[in-house]
């Protein structure tokens, strides 16, 4: 998918480990999308603006492409989000690989996922760097495109302030129509001992305290 010129047997990988300045991620090239991604959030001075940037193709790592996010319902998903990483040119321009791209339904990356990534930088702020880890939910139901990317089902997002006694499983994000709507998700807050809770489905929400008891 990467190329004009397709070449007729290809040996893709279930799992590429890509590490930079910005991020860790396995990449799985079968599916054409991350496995997880790991990155750091900071408070930060901001030097460096978005602007025109889209995202590239990476050397060596057979990944989804603008084909697989045009005429439909999918974002461009930050994983590892531009916003926390304005501190210099370099490390933005990172995150516009297409390694650290997911397909993601519009209304979640513009609404809940966002607000998410704001609330991290909230807390990296007021309370020291934050580490988070997503990983990619899939299924033998999930969606695979004419044009070769397979749609996650979902979002596991977890954030741990390091230098305090704070972890928060921010979520289950769904992606898509169905059981798990776009629009459901679950956000909790573990802090001394204390737990808070947000969701939009009980049933998601009674899902997510089980998992939690099973860390």
């Amino acid at each position: 998918e990467n190329n004009d010129n397709e070449p007729e047997i290809i040996k893709k990988r279930s799992e590429v480990i890509i590490e930079n300045s910005v991020f860790k991620i396995s990449y799985n090239e079968n599916k054409e999308q991350p496995n997880w991604v790991e990155y750091t959030v900071k408070d930060f001075v901001k030097v460096a603006d978005r602007g025109n940037m889209d995202f590239y193709l990476e050397d060596g790592v057979w990944t989804s492409n603008d084909a697989d996010y045009i005429n439909n319902p999918w974002d461009k998903g930050h994983m590892a989000p531009a916003g926390s990483f304005t501190d210099s040119w370099s490390n933005l321009e990172q995150t516009f690989s297409f390694v650290n791209c997911a397909l993601q339904k519009d209304n979640l990356n513009r609404g809940e996922w966002r607000e998410l990534e704001e609330q991290v930088r909230d807390w990296a702020k007021n309370s020291g760097p934050v580490k988070v880890r997503i990983e990619l939910k899939f299924s033998s139901e999930s969606v695979v495109l004419s044009t070769g990317a397979t749609i996650p089902d979902g979002f596991y997002d977890y954030s741990i302030v390091s230098n305090q006694n704070f972890k928060s499983i921010n979520g289950i994000y769904g992606n898509v129509l169905g059981l798990f709507k776009s629009s459901t998700y679950v956000s909790l807050t573990l802090t001394n001992n204390y737990l808070n809770y947000v969701s939009s489905n009980f049933f998601m929400c009674i899902i997510i305290l089980l998992y939690l008891f099973t860390l």
